[in-house]
C-alpha cells in the first residue's frame, strides 16, 4: 500500500467518516476513493488534495504529512539525462527486482542512501593513480635522458 493510501485512509478513519460520505464531501466517487486507497490508483491530482485538506480541515502538520505522501506516492522514477551509465543500470536492475525485495535488501539500499553524498574521493579512485603512477614514468624517463 501506497504512503498516500495509508494516510488518505488514517485521515478519514481519524475523522470518522465511511468511505462513501468522504467521497461526497470531496466530490468524487466512492470507487475512486476506495481504489486511492487501496493504492490501486496512484497519487490523485493537486485538486483532489487540495479539497482534501479542506474538507478534513487539516492542520499544517498533517497537510506537510500528506504532502510528503503523496511524493513517496509516485510510482515512477525519472533519470536524470545527465546520469552516468552504472545509475541507469542500478535503475533497471531495481525496476526489475523492486516487487520481489526482501525486507533486509530494502534496509541495506535504504542504509546506503543515508550515507553522505560526498566521500572526498575522486570518482574513478583507481584509474586516476595508475595515470598518475605512468605520469611520474614518463617524466621520470624524460628527465633522465
Amino acid at each position: 500500500m501506497s504512503p498516500f493510501a495509508e494516510q488518505l485512509k488514517a485521515y478519514r478513519y481519524g475523522r470518522s467518516l465511511r468511505q462513501v460520505e468522504f467521497a461526497e464531501l470531496v466530490g468524487y466517487e466512492q470507487s475512486y476513493v476506495s481504489s486511492l486507497e487501496l493504492g490501486i490508483k496512484g497519487p490523485p491530482t493537486d485538486e483532489f488534495v487540495e479539497k482534501l485538506i479542506k474538507i478534513l480541515k487539516l492542520s499544517e502538520e498533517e497537510q506537510e504529512t500528506l504532502y510528503q505522501a503523496v511524493a513517496a506516492s509516485q510510482r515512477k522514477i525519472i533519470v536524470p539525462h545527465e546520469a552516468s551509465t552504472e545509475v541507469y543500470w542500478l535503475c533497471h536492475k531495481f525496476r526489475q527486482q523492486v516487487d520481489r525485495l526482501h525486507p533486509v535488501q530494502i534496509q541495506l539500499i535504504e542504509t546506503a542512501l543515508n550515507l553522505p553524498l560526498d566521500f572526498n574521493l575522486p570518482a574513478n579512485n583507481v584509474v586516476s593513480k595508475r595515470i598518475k603512477r605512468r605520469d611520474l614514468k614518463i617524466h621520470k624517463t624524460e628527465a633522465e635522458m
